[in-house]
């Protein structure tokens, strides 16, 4: 509120919607005329009177003109239903990944995340039959990492057999003076978009993964996540993408797997299907593909895998078995039983196994990945001593930079500038 003539007088911002919107002309060509004519002094007032940044007050006020501007007002988009065309449900692989929409796969360390996303991505460049035998329309694929180098994702695609001319990978984004900066999926979908524009063959949309992608996701907030994700599911609904968001698990031992996801059911309500990778507490090297939810179709059934070729030199790749409609979601890597001893130093050997399968990571990158999946540093460093990672000086980098490296894994080279 400002005082005018020793008067009490509202701010335009102040006012209620009613008020705002009989006023708003007039304001408008208030704001117009104090852009063509006005000093420093009155577009700051006028800056103070809609109630927007006086820092920069010549610019706050073009984006508020923009905003308010009748041809962009916000309205509800209605569709005649005789009028939607498409004929139902579209997978990518039948029964499993759908199009247009989100799907999720979610798992535990150690169970191959990045690598099952790899020979997803070699199915759909290729054209190759998906593991029971439905066909895979070829495509292109666009990854987008949010963990890893793009040398070790590329590594990873060749060694599934993908088709690395019609791979893409997004690693981070750039602001109006040319810095990198972090990327987040739950703002930077019109960016996506145009990277999508001109890729018209992308049949599938990577998102490796939801914890390092959407940054500003509240994972505690049902209503924020939803918002998030919100945008990346009417792109993949526009573009026709199955979008495979892969996720971690949370530290809760639930029975549900859905209660298991990192960020609950509020992902899982944004989701079309979601999908388990785990294991049988009686077997040691088989993994399983369980279903957790499917909107609107019958899932297929749960499908046995194993990580194979894994090595200090190269990242491994899946090998695929039969279909098991024994094996559920829920007996999958059951939580721990009242009495059972604790397997976090277990848990915190897989995981540095995982992180490091695509080649040596920074130390300081490590440490902090490390913290927030909830492993100490007793428990760090007696996981790089049991799985014989060890830390080593980059050569060459000014300042000096560490990376801890698996056992026959090599340092890079510094890029030079």
């Amino acid at each position: 509120m400002s005082t005018t003539n020793g008067h009490s007088v509202l701010r335009f911002y102040e006012l209620s919607d009613a008020e705002q919107r009989e006023r708003r002309e007039g304001t408008r060509l208030y704001i117009a005329g104090m852009l063509a004519k006005g000093d420093y002094k009155q577009l700051k007032q006028a800056a103070e009177y809609v109630g927007v940044s006086t820092s920069k007050p010549r610019e706050s006020l073009r984006e508020w003109m923009k905003s308010t501007d009748p041809a962009n007002a916000r309205r509800l988009h209605v569709r005649a239903c005789e009028a939607i065309d498409d004929a139902g449900t579209s997978y990518l692989w039948k029964r499993r990944l759908v199009r247009g929409a989100i799907n999720v796969i979610f798992s535990r360390p150690g169970r191959g995340k990045s690598t099952l996303a790899a020979d997803l991505a070699s199915r759909v460049t290729n054209g190759k039959a998906w593991p029971d035998g439905s066909p895979c329309d070829a495509g292109e694929v666009l990854y987008i990492k949010g963990e890893g180098t793009d040398a070790a994702i590329r590594d990873r695609l060749k060694q599934a057999g993908a088709d690395v001319k019609r791979c893409s990978i997004i690693g981070h984004a750039t602001d109006d003076a040319g810095d990198k900066t972090m990327i987040d999926l739950a703002t930077d979908c019109g960016e996506l978009a145009g990277v999508l524009d001109q890729r018209p063959d992308t049949r599938l949309l990577v998102v490796d993964t939801l914890d390092s992608l959407f940054p500003s996701m509240r994972c505690i907030d049902n209503a924020n996540i939803r918002k998030c994700l919100w945008p990346m599911q009417e792109l993949a609904e526009q573009y026709g993408l199955c979008v495979a968001i892969f996720a971690h698990t949370n530290k809760g031992g639930y029975s549900d797997p859905l209660d298991r996801l990192s960020g609950g059911r509020a992902i899982g309500g944004s989701a079309r299907c979601i999908w388990y990778l785990g294991k049988l507490d009686h077997e040691a090297d088989a993994c399983y593909m369980a279903a957790v939810k499917a909107n609107d179709f019958m899932p297929a059934p749960t499908l046995e895998y194993s990580i194979v070729g894994l090595s200090p030199d190269q990242p491994g790749a899946i090998r695929w078995g039969d279909e098991n409609d024994d094996v559920t979601a829920w007996e999958l890597d059951r939580p721990q039983q009242a009495g059972q001893s604790s397997s976090k130093a277990d848990e915190a050997e897989a995981w540095l196994r995982d992180l490091l399968s695509g080649g040596p990571r920074p130390a300081a990158d490590v440490n902090a990945a490390a913290e927030s999946a909830g492993f100490g540093k007793h428990v760090l460093r007696k996981a790089k001593a049991a799985v014989g990672a060890e830390t080593h000086a980059q050569k060459g980098a000014i300042p000096p930079k560490y990376y801890l490296c698996m056992a026959g894994q090599s340092v890079p080279l510094p890029i030079d500038p």
